[in-house]
Parts: structure tokens; sequence; C-alpha cells
């Protein structure tokens, strides 16, 4: 099958006459422009309906370290390092920096007065966050000064952080059957 050529004049022809050849594979201007303006609107539709159908945009997600009021959290512990009252200054700084509508107050206890300076503190105005090491947190649980927070932590939705905490952990914290914690 060959195709016909055409001559100038029978183009010019077709063109005027927006007849369109496709024997001869020829498309006029105007046929073009209509073809053209098809597909654009039927790309654009195709858009339409594709973001109408589709999952909705996400919305963003409040951490749950984000302010939510401006606080000071209140940390106590005994030392494991004579430089230990550096190293959690220079952890303040860098937690005020990251949260800056949490104060963090990290305070210290001596080991050899750590049972009345706690029980004070438990007694008056107890600290946010109180660091026991395992040897003593069984006597502070069996004392009722450490909360049970065996529902929070096998909840569903703190999965996902409890699978990143060591297993370790969770048996040192674990009395009875319960999970105690801050």
């Amino acid at each position: 099958m060959s195709k016909r050529v055409l001559s100038l004049a029978d183009r010019k022809r077709l063109r005027d006459e927006a007849i369109v050849d496709f024997r001869h594979g020829f498309i006029n201007r105007r046929e073009f422009m209509l073809r053209a303006t098809a597909a654009g609107v039927s790309a654009a539709f195709a858009g339409k309906i594709a973001t109408a159908v589709a999952a909705p945009a996400p919305t963003p997600q409040r951490s749950r370290w984000q302010r939510q009021a401006e606080a000071t959290v209140t940390i106590i512990k005994g030392p494991h390092h004579p430089d230990d009252a550096r190293f959690w200054e220079q952890m303040k700084a860098d937690f005020e920096a990251a949260h800056p509508d949490i104060a963090l107050n990290p305070t210290f206890f001596k080991w050899e007065t750590m049972d009345a300076e706690l029980t004070a503190g438990y007694a008056s105005e107890p600290a946010d966050v109180v660091y026991l090491v395992d040897l003593v947190l069984a006597k502070f649980v069996n004392a009722g000064q450490v909360a049970n927070i065996t529902d929070f932590v096998d909840a569903e939705s703190f999965a996902a952080d409890k699978a990143g905490i060591a297993p370790f952990t969770w048996d040192v914290t674990n009395f009875d059957g319960g999970t105690y914690g801050v």
C-alpha cells in the first residue's frame, strides 16, 4: 500500500475545508486542535478523578512530645559519675533547645541518704521522674512509691514504642506480674 503524495494545492484544500484524510495520514489544523483539546481535557479530568478517589492527604500528626503546655520536669537520681552534674547540665541544655516549652530540672540525691531524701520528696513535692537503679527499685515498689504502669505499657498504642526498648528493661521493672516505673 503506497501513500499518494498530495500536491500543495490538495493539501491546502484539505486544510481549508477542514477535511481529515486518514488514507494519506494527513490531519488538518482544526482536527489537530480538536484532538489536542480533547486529550488535554481528558487528562485534566483523569487527574481530578484520581485525586477524588485517592486516599485523603495526610494530616500532620502532633508528636506526643510537642508543646501541650509549658512545663517543668523535675528528675532526681543518684550520681553515677563524678561529672554527672556537668553531664546533666549539657543534657538539660540540649533537651531544652529541642523542646523550648519544657524546662528540665535535674536534681541529685546522695546514695547514703537516698531513702530519707526520696521519702521526704514523696511526702511533699515528688519529682516527676525518679531514676532508680534496679538494686533498689523493688524496695520502692513494695513501699508503693513507684507507679504500676502495666496497662499503659501493654496497650496496643504503646506497642511500637515498647518494641524499641531493650527487653531486659521490662524484666527489671516486672514485679508480681506488673510493670512498675515512672
